[in-house]
């Protein structure tokens, strides 16, 4: 290829390229990620097509309960407040009307998540007798320690007696 040629298919590719990305921005064609920082956490989530992906909102926190259920009624509130506030304003681009809808279907898709952490109740006797069996018995497995046998057969029986006495 000669170098006019060369530099030609470049310039066209770049072209191609921003007119892409223009169109691909404005559009919403690719998925973005977004931390916005609100009521001193911060809330990930992504969106793509102008649509918020709600499985990823507060998807960081998702394996902490309780940090997961304060950080997507964050997310709520925080959609509620985007869609309130662009929809005071007038006028704005394709761009602008696309955010405001895209933050009012949230409000109405996005359903965070509520929990409460309580304290369990006291195990009964006889599962707390049945973990100390099946303890004893893994120890004892494979083992010739007469001591470890002796505290299975301890514990086990334990197990059995209650069990029985149902």
């Amino acid at each position: 290829m000669d170098p006019i040629s060369l530099l030609f298919s470049a310039y066209l590719t770049s072209m191609q390229n921003q007119i892409y990305n223009g169109l691909a921005s404005s559009m919403g064609l690719e998925t973005q990620a977004v931390h916005m920082e609100y009521e001193g956490q911060t809330i990930p989530y992504q969106y793509r097509l102008w649509k918020v992906d709600n499985r990823s909102v507060c998807s960081t926190s998702r394996n902490k309960i309780d940090d997961y259920a304060r950080c997507t009624q964050s997310a709520q509130r925080l959609f509620v407040d985007l869609c309130n506030g662009l929809s005071k304003k007038p006028g704005g681009g394709p761009t602008y009307v696309r955010a405001k809808n895209m933050y009012c279907n949230a409000v109405i898709d996005f359903k965070p998540t509520t929990a409460s952490l309580v304290a369990g109740s006291a195990e009964s006797e006889i599962v707390t007798a049945k973990k100390d069996c099946n303890a004893a018995t893994l120890n004892a497995m494979g083992s010739g320690d007469l001591r470890l046998h002796q505290a299975r057969e301890k514990a086990c029986g334990r197990y059995r007696e209650l069990k029985a006495a149902r």
